[in-house]
């Protein structure tokens, strides 16, 4: 059994400070990497540096978040990832983890799948996983092979994955604190708005001329 930790990553990083992260804004992935990593029997343990005030900037509050979180829970591995547009925030984060463990990072997203051998040189995480990382990540957790770029198995049936878990990520002050695009959204009908985002899918149908991704299939969960 492993302890594994999962960072996410802070919301519009470096633009704004403080920015509130409301759960319909949240990163499903990270619920689908925790459930399958418990019905794996290990231990998952979250870090998520959104919706933290009293610091002068947005480093200085991963930086002392994020060290603390390691700290404590003193992991076997470290996990992060997102789109492209996170990479200012993966890049320190990352700088932060090497400064405060030796724990190995495994980094995936977007980001990697766009461009998993550039991403990789830049930011150096230990490994970083091509596509979806539900099979994958709990291999790493059993046992860390070589560091390198990992391709990983594709999900052909969602209804064999495990609902997504929220929990270790503060999910009820996620509930509470929610952004004020989602407050505007929902004023007409709740007086206290709190939605929960469903995601039933994967891929996208659409084809955009200025997307990178072409056509592909579009899996949905029964």
């Amino acid at each position: 059994m492993s302890k594994v930790l999962l960072i996410v990553p802070t919301h519009n990083y470096s633009l704004n400070y403080p920015v509130f992260l409301s759960f319909s804004d949240f990163p499903s992935g990270y619920g689908y990497l925790t459930s399958a990593l418990k019905e794996a029997g290990h231990e998952v343990y979250g870090c998520n540096p959104n919706n933290i005030v009293g610091y002068s900037n947005a480093y200085q509050m991963i930086q002392d978040v994020i060290s603390k979180r390691i700290m404590d829970v003193e992991p076997d591995l470290i996990g992060l990832g997102g789109l492209c547009t996170d990479y200012g925030f993966l890049k320190d984060a990352i700088g932060i983890i090497r400064n405060t463990t030796e724990s190995p990072i495994v980094l995936g997203g977007q980001i990697v799948t766009n461009d998993a051998e550039d991403i990789f040189n830049y930011l150096k995480p230990d490994y970083a996983i091509v596509g979806e990382a539900e099979k994958t990540i709990v291999e790493l957790a059993n046992e860390l092979p070589e560091p390198g770029i990992l391709k990983a198995h594709p999900i052909r049936n969602l209804n064999t994955l495990p609902f997504p878990d929220y929990e270790p990520f503060g999910v009820q002050e996620m509930l509470d604190k929610f952004s004020m695009a989602t407050r505007l959204l929902y004023r007409y009908s709740r007086p206290e708005p709190r939605p929960f985002t469903i995601v039933a899918s994967r891929g996208c149908p659409f084809r955009c001329t200025f997307c990178i991704h072409g056509p592909r299939d579009v899996k949905y969960r029964e």
